[in-house]
């Protein structure tokens, strides 16, 4: 309980701490603990600190105001449109977007945030419908994936010149819409662009870690990352399936690496999309690889591969620097750390030998949830504790569906499974309220 007291504490603290301080500054002066000098001082820092932070509902508002006059200036114009001649309907294309860069200068000369956030988000929409418009206007031939990356590509600079986390989040959103456009599908193409794309993201992701670790900014970032490359890593995988779970396997190893790094490690899960994502992409690979079936048809595909190799190597040396990175860190090797290694190991030995892979692949999967329920009964943590047990109820549900086992001996197993979640579940409060006892 004494634990539970200081947290709230803590937190009551923090949250009322500046005004209940401003308020005792007259008190310290009267007793001669500062002077009034001081005092002016202090209110004067205060008040320029206050003044330096943006409001956040005049930010969102501006960003959504920006959006609706955007839309409504389209539909305006939508509405006349054929009545235009070619001459009026340039310029009234081009009006917006010369409109929206003078607002842009006008908002980098005030250096509001406010004001950056909302004149960028209409210059982004603005060079859009300046690009379709014209397509439409001269006839000139194209299709979404060249519109996608034309504007992208014109838009990127925006990013870094006005600092912008609406830019960054709408250039995130485009990029992986035209790597899912341009890569998946009939025709596909490899969008290679798309990485580079992605890069031009992660310098501005480590200023705003180093900025502000802890803003909302942050964290959306931190899962929307993974997020994007989770959808377009698929655009890059030709026809083999071994190589392209290798590929995951590395994607997700270097996205639980990045998570369990210095910058990161501390924060929350909700705060922490690298780690949440890279651990459940690691067992949903190894819940699906658990089917023998699987295995038969990434042994028939082979082990030859073309673009993944470009792929495969570069991400591995990356894994194996983020690794070397964390232990020099003082990060403890956990079991969870060598999953990429002894998955890529059951892999390669998959290409040659479906049964053994299908045996190994079910015994790590077991072994992963054993790990994270132990070290949920050990540390007391309702987390991991819950999610070993989902992973060894996912690898038996699993097994149903491919061993012939009676409906008597599948109740058996899952009254037990369901006997075993209360039980766990109910040491740990009874070992929580213990060391409470022990507290107070």
């Amino acid at each position: 309980m004494t634990s539970f007291y200081s947290l709230n504490l803590s937190n009551l603290i923090s949250k009322k701490m500046n005004s209940k301080f401003l308020k005792d500054l007259p008190e310290m002066v009267e007793q001669g603990v500062i002077t009034q000098e001081v005092e002016d001082r202090i209110r004067h820092w205060y008040q320029e600190k206050e003044a330096a932070k943006p409001n956040r509902l005049l930010l969102v508002s501006g960003v959504l105001g920006a959006l609706l006059v955007g839309l409504g200036i389209i539909l305006i114009l939508a509405h006349n449109w054929d009545n235009f001649s070619s001459l009026l309907k340039t310029a009234l294309a081009f009006t917006p977007l010369f409109i929206s860069q003078i607002l842009v200068v006008y908002a980098l000369r005030r250096k509001s945030e406010v004001w950056l956030e909302a004149t960028g988000v209409l210059l982004f929409f603005s060079v859009g419908t300046a690009i379709s418009l014209i397509s439409q206007i001269y006839n000139i031939p194209g299709n979404i994936d060249n519109f996608l990356l034309l504007w992208i590509v014109l838009c990127a600079p925006l990013l870094y010149l006005l600092k912008s986390k609406s830019i960054t989040i709408l250039h995130l959103v485009f990029s992986t819409w035209w790597a899912v456009s341009s890569g998946y599908g009939y025709r596909a193409e490899i969008p290679w662009l798309f990485l580079v794309f992605l890069l031009w993201v992660l310098p501005f992701y480590r200023y705003l870690l180093y900025k502000n670790a802890n803003g909302n900014m942050c964290a959306i970032l931190s899962w929307g990352l993974p997020i994007s490359a989770t959808i377009a890593l698929g655009t890059f995988i030709a026809d083999s399936e071994l190589w392209g779970f290798l590929l995951y396997v590395l994607l997700f190893g270097i996205m639980y690496q990045w998570g369990s790094g210095k910058m990161l490690k501390e924060k929350s899960l909700m705060k922490n999309g690298f780690r949440v994502i890279g651990v459940l992409g690691m067992v949903v690979i190894m819940i699906i690889t658990s089917f023998k079936d699987v295995w038969r048809e990434i042994a028939s595909s082979g082990i030859e591969a073309e673009v993944e190799l470009y792929m495969v190597v570069p991400m591995f040396i990356l894994f194996i620097f983020l690794l070397v990175r964390n232990l020099k860190e003082d990060m403890k090797l956990d079991f969870f750390l060598l999953i990429p290694f002894i998955l890529t190991v059951i892999f390669l030995m998959g290409a040659r030998s479906a049964i053994l892979a299908t045996i190994a692949i079910n015994i790590i999967t077991f072994l992963t949830g054993i790990v994270f329920t132990r070290e949920g009964a050990l540390t007391t943590s309702f987390r991991k504790l819950n999610f070993g047990l989902l992973v060894i109820t996912a690898l038996i549900a699993c097994r149903f569906f491919d061993t012939d086992l009676s409906f008597v001996f599948r109740g058996i197993l899952f009254v037990s499974i369901g006997l075993g979640f209360f039980l766990t579940n109910y040491f740990i409060v009874r070992k929580r309220a213990g060391s409470n006892t022990k507290l107070n």
